[in-house]
C-alpha cells in the first residue's frame, strides 16, 4: 500500500531572547489593571481584548512588537513562501490569563492573515495548545461531511497538540482552528496577536492597509 501526504499546515516556533524583561513588564502592568472575564470560560481573563485597543502598541512593548513583526515577515516569506512588497504589522494583540479549570473554546481568527501566541508563563499543569482538524469541527463555517471515528487513531482523523515552552512564540495562518482544554493550574499567561501585510497583492489585484 502506498500513500501521499498532501499540503501540510505550518505552525512556526521561535523563542524571544529578552523573555525575562518582557515578563516583568507584563506582570507590572497587570498588577495595576483590571482583567476582563471571558464570556464563556469563567476562569479565563483578558486584557486589551477589544477592537479599539492593542497591548503591543503600548510604548513599553515596542522592542517586542518590532521583534514579532520582523519574525512574522520572515515566516511569511521564508517558510510559507509568499511575497511581501512591504512590512507586515500587528493589528491587534491582547493578554490572556487562565487559572485552574479554565479553557479556551475552539476558534479561528477572522480579518487576519497570520495569528500568533507568545507564552509568557507556561509550567506543569498548564494546558497545551490544540489545533483541530477542519473536517471534525462542529462549528466550521464551511459545509462538511463527517463520520464517527473508529478506535484507530491516525494523523488523518486526529487533532494536533503542541506543548509549548515559556518564552516561545508560535505563528500560524489565521484560518486554523485552535484552543485548549481543562487547564490544571493557575497563571497560564499568553499574549495573542494578529498580523496583516500592509500591502496585499496578487497578480494585478490588491490594496494597501494604513494602520496607526
Amino acid at each position: 500500500m502506498k500513500q501521499y501526504d498532501l499540503f501540510p499546515s505550518s505552525v512556526f516556533s521561535i523563542k524571544y531572547p529578552n523573555h525575562q524583561s518582557l515578563k516583568q513588564k507584563v506582570l507590572s502592568l497587570i498588577n495595576d489593571s483590571v482583567l476582563e472575564k471571558d464570556r464563556v470560560s469563567s476562569n479565563l481573563f483578558h486584557y486589551k481584548n477589544s477592537n479599539d485597543t492593542s497591548l503591543l502598541y503600548e510604548s513599553v512593548f515596542k522592542d517586542f512588537k518590532d521583534w514579532v513583526e520582523n519574525t512574522c515577515y520572515d515566516y511569511v516569506t521564508q517558510v510559507l513562501g509568499y511575497q511581501l512588497t512591504d512590512q507586515i504589522i500587528v493589528t491587534d494583540s491582547w493578554l490572556n490569563k487562565c487559572n485552574k479549570g479554565g479553557y479556551q473554546y475552539p476558534h479561528y481568527h477572522s480579518n487576519s492573515y497570520i495569528s500568533g501566541t507568545y507564552y509568557l508563563n507556561f509550567e506543569e499543569g498548564h494546558s497545551p495548545l490544540i489545533f483541530l482538524k477542519e473536517s471534525t469541527i462542529p462549528h466550521s463555517s464551511k459545509p462538511v461531511m463527517a463520520l464517527e471515528k473508529t478506535n484507530a487513531i491516525t494523523q488523518y482523523n486526529s487533532d494536533v497538540t503542541i506543548y509549548p515552552e515559556e518564552s516561545e512564540l508560535l505563528l500560524w495562518q489565521s484560518s486554523l482552528t485552535h484552543g485548549f482544554r481543562d487547564n490544571m493550574s493557575d497563571n497560564r499567561m499568553t499574549i495573542s496577536m494578529n498580523f496583516m501585510p500592509t500591502v496585499m497583492t496578487h497578480s494585478k489585484y490588491g490594496y494597501k492597509v494604513f494602520y496607526s
